[in-house]
Order: C-alpha cells, then sequence, then structure tokens
C-alpha cells in the first residue's frame, strides 16, 4: 500500500492495511480498527468504525468485508 492509495470505504482501507501488515514476517495476526467521526452519512451519527481481525491465510481474499453493527 503506498503513500498515494485512496479508499473510498473504510473496510477497503482496514483490508489494506491489514494485507500490509501481514506481509511482514513473523506477524501471526492483525487487529485493524478505524473510526472515523462525525461521518457525513447522517448528522446524528457520532462516529463509524469498521474493525476486523486477519491471519496471513486469510489476506488477500476479500476486497471489502460487512462492517459488523
Amino acid at each position: 500500500m503506498g503513500s498515494a492509495a485512496r479508499h473510498t470505504l473504510l473496510e477497503a482501507l482496514a483490508i489494506d492495511l491489514a494485507d500490509a501488515v501481514l506481509a511482514r514476517p513473523r506477524v501471526r495476526e492483525v487487529r485493524v480498527r478505524i473510526t472515523k467521526p462525525h461521518p457525513p452519512i447522517a448528522p446524528d451519527v457520532g462516529a463509524f468504525s469498521v474493525e476486523l481481525t486477519r491471519r496471513p491465510e486469510a489476506a488477500g481474499r476479500e476486497r471489502a468485508s460487512t462492517p459488523r453493527p
């Protein structure tokens, strides 16, 4: 993932970050949590968060994940 990468979805950013960490030697698991405060989706939403945990065997399989409530 380069510094010029752009992501429309927080889910895609979380997956790319997890994959970049898992590409390093000896990493067995990574957990990524991203929070966007005051997203422009509704006036009453204080923040939107995405969290995922990945292991090397799952890296790169998906491009977006379904957020958990």
